[in-house]
């Protein structure tokens, strides 16, 4: 990353602390989540300390599972600061002078 990065980056994870990773991350998850990693958001920090990069924010998103009409709905109210999402973005800026 720190190789082709101009500016910074962002990195998507699956967020352990969800209902999703209640419903299908557990005990190794199943169908498509099988084998998948959840991570903290501590977790997503920690992936960039060895790096120069220093993280700005995390950002969540999809709040509930399903993708149904309560779910969009909540998803325009829902604050992408809220630790809550099944989607976590961890965007970083390159230090400078790294």
């Amino acid at each position: 990353m720190t190789r082709v990065a101009r500016l910074g980056v962002g990195l998507g994870l699956l967020n352990r602390h969800n209902l999703l990773y209640l419903r299908k991350g557990r005990a190794g998850g199943g169908a498509a989540y099988r084998g998948a990693r959840w991570h903290t958001p501590a977790q997503a920090r920690a992936l960039f300390e060895d790096l120069p990069f220093a993280v700005a924010r995390l950002r969540y998103a999809v709040f509930l599972p399903g993708g149904g009409l309560l779910a969009r709905w909540f998803e325009t109210l829902a604050p992408s600061r809220l630790p809550l999402g099944a989607f976590l973005c961890a965007c970083a800026a390159l230090e400078r002078g790294a």
